[in-house]
């Protein structure tokens, strides 16, 4: 008989686990290396990679010569290397300073050794390098920049082994935002990883994307999808589309999350498709990534889904008010931090353009040196009659900025006399001219494109806070009215997936019930508001409806003080069926009433485009709960990067709260807006800009107490265009009509009285603040 041993009962997984731990020292040295070697060849700006250095500098003392070969070896396969020669030397003294560190009994290792330990071992090289190459400001402020990137990434790659360390459910929000900031450097270091144009760091972004939108929701998902988008934005090129792409996956998946696997991977698939096919120069490949991420993530085992998902970490009896408070302070914690990459990309983008930036003489200066170098009227030209030939390259560049060329009898004297080769000088001239002018060109579209990045991040941020915000105005939930409700809709036959009735700081409360849309039917609304007023003993208005993917929300808030009577005209410039300016009113279901109103810039198809895309983007962000600072960078960057011509647009913003009666006025290059309080009429002015000018255009906020019977009137500068000083009378000539008539008379008026023969769109709108019923 032979005998024998089997494993019964043990998977082959778990058989190749039990090896790993076997080799586990083997296994950590080499997985250290290799990715010591990909963070070697993680480059910020295209030319700026010191995670190599960071990596050994954070490394375990053990793992600290893996380390140290794996960068060694990332910088010298890398696409530069001869220009990575620095982060070699720094990579070699990291090594010597843990070295010294770990034989020398008085020194002790801990967190904050690591990043002194990268910021010596990557300023002593590129100092070096930028002596002998010649000391200037900007070199030294790149080469301290570098030395401190360095050392916050040693920071956040010590902290985050440590969290791994100890495990995900330990681990507090500190060592969450260094995971997530390590994860984004870990995508930019895989994204120049590329199978036949298919970027692994990009799929491995988006993998990591599904699985928290899909474990965590609309916030998980949010949140990996802009720290995502943030890393493939700082890597630039042709992929910088897909920043904001990975964000509204992130929050898209999220959404889609109740569907299962299969539809959160379809929804990011769709987003990244969409995205490609509106974005000029979309690749797609990006849509490949996609796919293969979506293929990856539903292949995932489910017991590694649910080992990440939140009902796995969470203990049991975890109290709301501190839920909320810890995720008011993630978001806070969030916010900040965009803030600062907002500023820090914002800083590096200007020291790297200053360096690049070039003038009118570099083009003379190229021109001499190739026609000139060789002439033997060189020292004359160049030396002696300096001012004169400066002088009359002076006198040419008006025609050069002309024409775009400079012809031989247009050459001024004494230089056209005294050069002997004026053919070969001027086709220098005309062809380096021709070259400075596109790099300046590129040089704005590239300012450009960082400054739309830069508005982004921090409209992000001011995103957050906004959440943030609305989250702190939730005083707590009634859970058992919440219950009342459910039961309630559910003897109506409706069945809704979720009821839940919660109030703000102002004890005011809002039912909120999900359902099915065909079980919408089914409802009467107005019978609805009245049953549940009952119910909670509290009046409600009629409810609001929005989508919640597959399902719908119907929100019930209570009844406010006052409503609002709108009113509203305009008149298009010429007989042009278009009109440039553009307004919407709008009540957000909170509340909150609100006029928007925009003026593009000149009159016509071009200007109504502005208009109406900034006054649809920014109604849709209301609506959403975007708060307007944030809503105005977004609408901002889009009139930036719409097209390839010049965009702006005027933004006007009143928004009046029904319950209090509180007027807040929000301009960006407005015209003013009329009050008439207590019956007396007066108007509201600012001096800020348009949007869509320049980076960092705000809102100028005015705040007023308005009661019953006062009204408001929204104007654009077709009517300001003779001055203000009439339109008060108008308006009290024709109050007692009501708003839609005093619009339509300053509307005719205006017209009336422009006499100096040019036209203009001109807009009026308004409300009348009335009683609540």
């Amino acid at each position: 008989m032979n005998n024998r041993t089997d494993v019964v009962g043990i998977s082959l997984w778990d058989r190749l686990r039990q090896e790993l731990k076997t080799y586990r020292f083997a296994v950590e040295m080499l997985v250290t290396a290799a990715v010591a070697f990909l963070m070697a060849n993680a480059f910020l700006f295209g030319d700026i990679a010191p995670f190599g250095v960071a990596v050994t500098a954070s490394s375990k003392q053990k793992n600290v010569p893996a380390a140290a070969l794996g960068a060694i070896l990332g910088y010298c396969f890398s696409s530069n290397p001869a220009g990575n020669m620095k982060y070699v030397g720094a990579v070699v003294l990291a090594f010597a300073i843990r070295w010294l560190v770990a034989t020398t009994p008085a020194l002790r290792w801990n967190a904050m050794l690591a990043p002194v330990a990268a910021l010596v071992a990557m300023g002593i090289p590129s100092v070096a390098v930028t002596a002998v190459s010649g000391f200037y400001l900007s070199d030294a402020l790149v080469t301290l920049s570098e030395s401190v990137i360095a050392a916050g990434a040693a920071y956040f790659f010590t902290r985050s082994q440590g969290a791994l360390d100890l495990g995900l459910a330990n681990a507090d929000k500190n060592d969450i935002t260094c995971l997530v900031i390590t994860f984004g450097i870990l995508v930019i270091a895989l994204s120049g990883l590329e199978i036949f144009d298919v970027s692994v760091g990009r799929m491995l972004a988006l993998v990591v994307l599904l699985v928290a939108a899909y474990t965590g929701g609309e916030t998980a998902g949010s949140i990996a999808g802009i720290t995502a988008g943030i890393a493939v934005g700082m890597m630039g090129g042709s992929y910088g589309y897909l920043m904001g792409a990975y964000c509204l996956s992130g929050l898209v998946a999220g959404l889609f999350s109740p569907t299962g696997r299969l539809g959160t991977a379809a929804s990011v698939t769709i987003v990244c498709a969409i995205a490609t096919a509106v974005s000029q120069g979309g690749s797609p490949s990006a849509v490949v990534e996609a796919a293969a991420a979506s293929v990856v993530f539903v292949l995932l085992p489910a017991r590694w889904l649910a080992r990440v998902s939140p009902e796995a970490r969470k203990g049991p009896g975890v109290d709301e008010a501190l839920f909320q408070a810890l995720l008011e302070q993630r978001l806070q914690s969030a916010s900040q931090a965009l803030r600062e990459i907002a500023e820090t990309t914002h800083q590096v983008s200007d020291r790297l353009e200053s360096m690049q930036a070039s003038d009118i003489s570099t083009v003379y200066s190229k021109v001499a040196d190739r026609v000139c170098k060789r002439c033997g009227m060189k020292n004359k030209c160049w030396q002696i009659a300096y001012n004169d030939t400066m002088n009359c390259l002076n006198d040419g560049l008006a025609i050069l900025k002309k024409n775009g060329v400079i012809l031989r009898e247009e050459l001024a004297e004494p230089l056209a006399q005294r050069c002997c080769k004026p053919d070969e000088f001027l086709a220098s001239l005309n062809y380096e001219y021709g070259e400075y002018i596109k790099k300046i060109g590129t040089q704005r579209k590239v300012s450009q494109v960082r400054s739309v990045v830069t508005d982004q991040f921090e409209g992000m941020a001011l995103l957050m806070e906004s959440v943030s915000r609305e989250l702190g105005e939730i005083a707590g939930q009634d859970r058992k009215l919440g219950a009342k409700v459910l039961e309630y809709f559910t003897g109506k036959g409706v069945e809704p997936t979720m009821a839940s009735c919660y109030l703000d700081r102002s004890d005011r409360m809002t039912v909120q019930v999900l359902l099915s849309p065909y079980k919408l039917a089914r409802i009467d609304n107005q019978t609805t508001a009245l049953d549940l007023s009952d119910l909670c003993n509290r009046e409600f208005d009629l409810p609001q409806l929005e989508s919640a993917g597959k399902q719908v929300a119907l929100t019930f808030t209570e009844k406010a003080a006052y409503t609002l009577a709108w009113g509203g005209a305009q008149r298009s410039c010429g007989q042009s069926r278009l009109c440039g300016d553009c307004y919407e009113q709008l009540t957000d279901g909170r509340g909150n009433g609100y006029i928007v109103l925009s003026d593009g810039m000149g009159s016509g198809g071009a200007a109504a485009v502005d208009s109406a895309m900034t006054t649809g983007l920014l109604c849709r962000l209301i609506q959403a709960g975007v708060g307007f600072d944030a809503a105005l960078k977004m609408v901002n960057s889009a009139l930036l990067v719409k097209s390839g011509e010049e965009s702006l647009a005027t933004i006007d913003v009143t928004q009046i709260d029904l319950y209090t009666g509180r007027a807040d006025f929000y301009k960006a290059g407005a015209a003013p807006t009329f009050v008439v309080k207590s019956g007396r009429t007066g108007y509201v002015e600012s001096t800020s800009l348009p949007a869509g000018i320049l980076r960092g255009v705000s809102f100028e906020k005015s705040t007023i107490g308005l009661r019953e019977g006062d009204m408001v009137v929204m104007v654009s500068d077709g009517v300001t265009a003779t001055g203000v000083d009439w339109i008060p009378s108008v308006i009290d000539q024709y109050r007692a009509a009501g708003v839609e008539e005093v619009c339509r008379q300053l509307v005719q008026t205006a017209f009336d009285r422009r006499m100096d023969g040019r036209e203009d769109d001109i807009s009026a709108a308004g409300f009348l603040l009335e009683k609540g019923v």
